[in-house]
């Protein structure tokens, strides 16, 4: 494939291979001098226009993902801001953000209760005041924007924030601040008989944590349905009888009587009836547990006990009270604890009269944890799970090696990966390194291993509040009051596989990893909102009655227009000519698209047909900032209206020409195939013109039981096709048709 190069450009150089995340390979970073005597540039051919007729809804979620292979220059010196530094620029962008799509620039939130409250909400509530109904509502949130003179402001943090994601996706940087989550799933929903994997009872014979060791009898011939009869109490265990249960998640009972609003009563004894209890007795037949199996139970329990990003996280649905999560952590690990006579159910599969265990549980519907996690992966050595972290969520292996130099009690970074140096950083708080409870040799070796610069990094980047420039005063954002009612957007995240692990081409739907043996899991990437059709917006079906009265869905107060000005100044500080490229294309992708020709922009324009353009359209490629940006809030077009750089204390225009040479320094930066992979699909997820509208599966945007039902039928299909469950009359259980996410292509017509 041949490299960019500006509109005209015929020269050519050999593309690397593309490159693994493990990849070492290095380049050194090369600069030119913004004052050479530049090429000259030829002027932009005009776009191809295609027109379309008609417009496609689309069902799937309103997100998609950038991919993070790991890029050959990994690393950018980390400079220092106590010296000058050659061969590096500082200076000002000043910048014009028009909104393409209304937009919600939030600042802060304010809650409304009770009946006096309720009623001044409703006396302002501009175009919604109608739509609230004080009697049928308890509490509301609104959200507001940032304000300076009667002029609506966008903080510079969440320019910042959006320049940031930007530039890690476009460098492909590790995934450093993706929040682990951990996830399970239910393998017994639903059991068949004509399948690979089944369920069954089973007695606990021997367990002995200290040596990974836990001992069954398979109940083969029982049926959990009909041969068991649970009491609520506590029954002395009679062999072949009576033995132990533990229903439920937690030893109380909380998290079941949640679901059935109090009506719950915890069996704590279980009982075989008496014309099973003879099977009972013939099934003497020992089956040990494999120690990764064991290990998986055990990290199934620490995702139940999780009150950061487990099961009885803030994302569960109905969390007893939050005040009492740590007695509900403790209760679970206690229901958890296996004992000798108690009944459990296992997922096996047969191999002669043998059993192999795949998963297990305290219940017939137990929860068993995906294998692996955001931010982990789990893989067999011999019989043994063993915890690595995730290569795509971590500081590069050439970060760690090299970023930290001791000296005395300091730690200075010598080269960080792009963003971290661009932006900078502070210490994680999941890695907890202190200063004060350490030796500095031990410092430095835990700074190494766990990739942290001691205390903080600053920036090289900085963004100011971008503030509102009205045509005139009457039609500023606060005159309009322009009130918006938003959907919930509490419906399936990560925990959406088909959508955030990539598919493997084969017939089994990729999960974070069902069982001990499948294969690791791999994200898609990051994530990004892709722009809807410019005429329609499935914000324009969120102000209802529903949503407005809904205490979760939140309402905006000063909803931004289309076509608002805001002006702000991006200031930077020691970059390098590539450095300096890539924050411009981050601003506005538009100037890849009009100056630069290569395969990857060709393919964009042609193959795939996304530049749908015509010449009267005001803009082609944008950004999405703010609040709502599912829904299709937020679409916006920044320009950069000046560029000036600094040299003793004196300011200069940074020309065109030079901008286009900074870009094409970034673009032979990252020279590689993996690269336009990374490229092609930022472009498609910053073109204006999808002439889509991407709505929340299966197609109701309103309608998150739908929703949830949607992602539930998908995991119900995926089982039956996991266990290769044979149906007498439709054959072998097939993949799951919507398990995937659709490449971002434009619907034929």
């Amino acid at each position: 494939m041949s490299r960019f190069g500006k509109k005209g450009s015929k020269s050519k150089k050999s593309r690397s291979s593309q490159p693994t995340r493990s990849s070492n390979t290095k380049v050194n970073n090369a600069t030119q001098n913004l004052d050479k005597p530049k090429a000259v540039i030829r002027k932009a051919t005009p776009r191809l226009t295609f027109t379309r007729s008609g417009s496609r809804d689309v069902a799937y979620p309103p997100y998609h993902f950038v991919p993070n292979p790991e890029l050959p220059p990994s690393l950018s010196e980390a400079v220092l801001h106590h010296k000058t530094h050659e061969n590096t620029f500082s200076g000002e962008l000043r910048c014009e953000l028009t909104t393409v799509t209304d937009a919600i620039f939030a600042g802060y939130q304010k809650k409304f209760s009770g009946e006096e409250q309720l009623k001044r909400l409703k006396r302002d509530a501009g175009t919604l005041s109608s739509l609230i109904n004080i009697k049928k509502m308890s509490e509301k949130s609104v959200l507001y924007p940032l304000c300076y003179e009667g002029k609506t402001l966008i903080a510079g943090s969440s320019i910042k924030g959006m320049l940031r994601h930007s530039i890690s996706a476009l460098a492909s940087a590790p995934m450093l601040r993706v929040q682990e989550k951990t996830f399970s799933y239910r393998p017994n929903l639903g059991n068949y008989a004509n399948a690979k994997y089944i369920t069954r009872a089973a007695i606990v014979v021997d367990v002995d944590n200290d040596e990974e060791l836990l001992r069954i009898r398979v109940l083969d011939s029982i049926d959990s349905r009909t041969d068991l009869i649970y009491h609520d109490k506590v029954l002395e265990p009679i062999q072949n009888q009576i033995f132990i249960y533990k229903g439920g998640i937690d030893d109380e009972g909380a998290l079941s009587s949640a679901f059935a609003e109090g009506k719950y009563q915890k069996s704590k004894s279980v009982e075989v009836k008496e014309g099973a209890r003879e099977s009972v007795r013939l099934s003497t037949q020992l089956t040990r547990v494999g120690r990764d199996v064991l290990r998986l139970y055990n990290l199934t329990t620490d995702h139940l006990c999780d009150q950061q990003g487990g099961h009885i996280s803030s994302r569960h649905p109905k969390l007893p009270n939050k005040d009492s999560q740590k007695r509900l952590s403790d209760s679970i690990k206690r229901n958890r604890d296996l004992e000798v006579d108690q009944l459990i159910f296992v997922e096996v599969e047969r191999s002669g009269r043998d059993f192999n265990v795949i998963s297990l549980g305290n219940n017939y519907h137990y929860h068993w944890r995906y294998k692996d996690t955001l931010r982990t992966i789990n893989a067999r050595n011999g019989y043994q799970l063993e915890t690595s972290n995730r290569p795509e969520t971590s500081l590069l292996t050439q970060e760690k090696q090299v970023a930290y130099s001791v000296s005395g009690s300091e730690y200075k970074p010598s080269e960080l990966n792009v963003v971290r140096a661009l932006f900078g950083f502070t210490p994680d708080k999941d890695q907890n390194l202190s200063h004060s409870d350490a030796n500095p040799d031990q410092l430095n070796s835990d700074a190494i291993n766990k990739g942290l610069a001691g205390d903080k990094y600053a920036g090289r980047i900085s963004v100011n509040h971008a503030i509102e420039v009205p045509r005139r005063p009457s039609e500023s954002v606060l005159k309009i009051n322009k009130w918006a009612a938003l959907s919930s957007t509490g419906s399936p995240r990560a925990s959406s596989v088909e959508f955030y692990v990539q598919q493997e081409k084969d017939d089994k739907m990729t999960t974070y990893g069902d069982t001990t043996t499948d294969i690791q899991s791999r994200l898609n990437g990051r994530k990004f909102y892709p722009h809807h059709d410019g005429n329609r917006f499935p914000y324009e079906e969120t102000n209802n009655a529903a949503n407005v009265i809904s205490k979760l869905s939140p309402l905006a107060c000063s909803v931004v227009p289309a076509e608002t000005l805001y002006r702000f100044s991006v200031r930077f500080r020691f970059l390098k000519d590539w450095e300096i490229g890539m924050l411009l294309v981050s601003i506005n992708p538009e100037l890849l698209i009009q100056d630069f020709a290569s395969d990857t922009v060709d393919q964009l324009k042609l193959s795939n047909r996304w530049i749908q353009s015509k010449i009267d359209k005001k803009f082609i490629m944008g950004n999405k900032l703010g609040y709502g940006r599912p829904f299709g809030y937020g679409s916006c077009f920044i320009n950069i209206a000046s560029a000036q750089k600094t040299e003793n204390d004196k300011q200069t225009n940074i020309s065109s020409e030079q901008q286009k040479e900074c870009i094409e320094a970034f673009l032979n930066r990252f020279n590689c195939e993996a690269f336009d992979d990374v490229l092609l699909q930022w472009l498609k997820l910053h073109h204006l013109k999808t002439e889509k509208v991407f709505r929340y599966p299966p197609g109701n945007q309103s309608d998150e039981e739908a929703t949830l039902k949607f992602h539930s039928k998908i995991r119900t299909d995926h089982i039956k096709h996991r266990r290769e469950v044979v149906d007498k009359e439709t054959g072998p259980a097939s993949r799951p048709l919507n398990g995937n996410l659709p490449a971002l292509e434009p619907t034929e017509v």
